[in-house]
């Protein structure tokens, strides 16, 4: 039971439901000149949202034949990647933008490129100092903070 287009399709259209009916429940205990956009917003969304999921299994239930076409080729490649860039902004969150960046192309480059170690440390340390030097000395940039505010 692969992902196809179809179900994917569903699947978005009931996630952003819940989403416009969340946002509708909250808004109903903004101030009353702050309700006036998100609620309404919300409320013409839920309905046209269900809509076109009603229209959509509809669809689906007169389709002779299902839709059997995946809606990714590669999709557990493209999750694992998204892993890697989901990994690296909760490094950032915790241990801050340099040394996150520092610790994930060490174990990127090691793990998915499989670099020597002298390549992947070579590159780490020039991507550091590119990143002081020009970063911090020459364009003098905030980065981001972490937990403990460094």
């Amino acid at each position: 039971m692969g992902l196809t287009r179809s179900k994917i399709n569903v699947i978005f259209l009931g996630f952003m439901l819940v989403v416009f009916i969340w946002a509708f429940i909250e808004a109903r205990q903004f101030a009353e000149a702050a309700r006036f956009f998100p609620l309404y917003i919300s409320a013409v969304g839920i309905i046209l949202l269900s809509l076109e999921l009603a229209i959509t299994f509809i669809r689906l239930k007169k389709q002779a034949t299902p839709d059997g076409t995946l809606f990714h080729p590669n999709l557990k490649l493209a999750l694992k990647y998204m892993g890697w860039v989901g990994a690296f902004l909760l490094c950032i969150y915790i241990i801050g933008f340099k040394v996150a960046s520092a610790l994930f192309l060490l174990t990127f480059l090691k793990i998915e490129s499989n670099f020597t170690w002298f390549r992947t440390v070579l590159s780490v340390a020039l991507v550091v100092l590119f990143l002081i030097v020009f970063g911090d000395w020459y364009l003098n940039l905030n980065w981001p903070k972490n937990l403990l505010n460094f």
